[in-house]
């Protein structure tokens, strides 16, 4: 389908990632989205071809915003500095998680994102198979453990509590400890490589 003619909207495409981002990239609907505008459904498609259209927008527009690792780290602490920055990720773009677990073609806008922190690895001696089998491996873990992690805690709906104040359904001690697990998923990943790479040539 293809943007329908006619007067130019009075919003843009940046309205409507932040209104898709303020319910949720992986559960907006058009009518929603259209809601928080204050227009019809139907005015989106001046700007968007589809739902998908909006998402993989959504999705360019947070990888976009990310910065690259710092340089002078070790391989250790570059892959945990890369897990920490797909945390905030998640934390900064509800929905994300859940579309890059679910959507294979959102994969495609971070291939960018994947050579900015695949280069200090190449540097450092790894291959490029070693280098994009880490980077993806600790993607993926951290973006299940997140999604996880937000089925502790919901949006308030709007009565009486401030907009994206999380309401926790657990106690503050599960939610840690699910933070906690991750922890744990993260550095037994580093721990294996400390002992090997795939693909590694044995001495």
């Amino acid at each position: 389908m293809s943007r329908k003619p006619g007067r130019k909207p009075v919003f843009t495409e940046q309205d409507v990632i932040e209104a898709a981002f303020a319910i949720g990239i992986n559960q907006f609907t058009l009518s929603q989205v259209a809601e928080r505008l204050g227009v019809a459904a139907a005015a989106l498609y001046r700007l968007f071809e589809s739902r998908d259209a909006i998402v993989h927008a959504c999705v360019r527009h947070a990888v976009t915003n990310t910065t690259g690792p710092e340089h002078g780290l070790g391989w250790r602490e570059l892959l945990y500095s890369l897990a920490d920055t797909y945390w905030r990720l998640c934390e900064d773009y509800p929905g994300l998680d859940k579309v890059m677990i679910n959507d294979p073609a959102a994969v495609s806008h971070f291939a960018d994102f994947f050579q900015r922190w695949s280069e200090p690895l190449l540097a450092a001696g790894k291959t490029t198979a070693q280098a994009m089998f880490a980077c993806d491996m600790i993607g993926y873990v951290t973006m299940m453990a997140h999604a996880n992690f937000r089925m502790y805690r919901r949006e308030r709906p709007g009565t009486g509590s401030p907009a994206g104040e999380p309401e926790q359904f657990a106690s503050p001690m599960q939610v840690l400890a699910n933070r906690g697990m991750f922890e744990t998923q993260i550095n037994f990943i580093l721990n294996a490589l400390e002992r090997e790479w795939p693909g590694a040539v044995s001495s």
